[in-house]
């Protein structure tokens, strides 16, 4: 009898041991397949995040380029930089004409007939009262307040110039190439050389 209750415990003593054993078993997969969920998530949120930041990168990016884009559409200007170049050159022309002084006439009739060709040049062009209105606003803004004195005064004499050689550029070829110029163009759209010099003489009364 005796044996036969030492046989029942140690069965016992076994299922509980047993039992146990596969609790812990199960605690450990438990805790494993946890950290394994952890892991995943984390690395999930990781990958999320590099996609967020790649994403507001590229769009930062893009938007940069669509600005850029943008900026550079809206310099619709109706002259090259070449042709800016040559307008405040001949507007020191238009300023050194120094009205009363020795050799006026001849300085005046070389700089009007040098604006008539390069506006000529420009009438096929998108060329427009405010592109010349900037355009003396650089030469304005590179010259002294004396130069800007001195064109004010000589300006009308220069526009005169520049109608009398329109309107018979034969007849004053001479006195052109008396000055040291000579015209590039047998006629002049007149509608453009009214615009340019009104646009001046707009700017110069400021």
């Amino acid at each position: 009898m005796k044996k036969q209750y030492m046989g029942l415990a140690i069965l016992m003593t076994a299922l509980l041991l047993g039992g146990c054993a596969s609790t812990a078993s199960g605690t450990d997969e438990t805790t494993t397949a946890a950290q394994t969920t952890v892991e995943e998530t984390s690395s999930a949120a990781e990958t999320t995040t590099e996609s967020v930041e790649e994403g507001t990168s590229e769009a930062a990016f893009a938007e940069e380029t669509t600005e850029g884009a943008a900026d550079t559409s809206t310099e619709n200007l109706g002259y090259t930089e070449e042709a800016q170049d040559a307008f405040l050159d001949l507007m020191d022309d238009c300023a050194d004409v120094a009205p009363g002084t020795a050799g006026t006439s001849l300085r005046t009739a070389a700089a009007a007939a040098g604006l008539l060709d390069w506006e000529e040049e420009q009438a096929d062009s998108s060329l427009s009262e405010d592109d010349i209105k900037d355009l003396m606003a650089a030469w304005k803004a590179a010259r002294t307040e004396d130069d800007w004195a001195y064109l004010q005064e000589s300006w009308s004499q220069v526009a005169a110039s520049m109608r009398e050689i329109a309107a018979d550029p034969e007849g004053q070829a001479e006195l052109v190439e008396d000055a040291g110029y000579t015209l590039e163009h047998t006629s002049y759209q007149t509608d453009v050389m009214e615009m340019v010099i009104g646009a001046i003489e707009e700017t110069l009364s400021e």
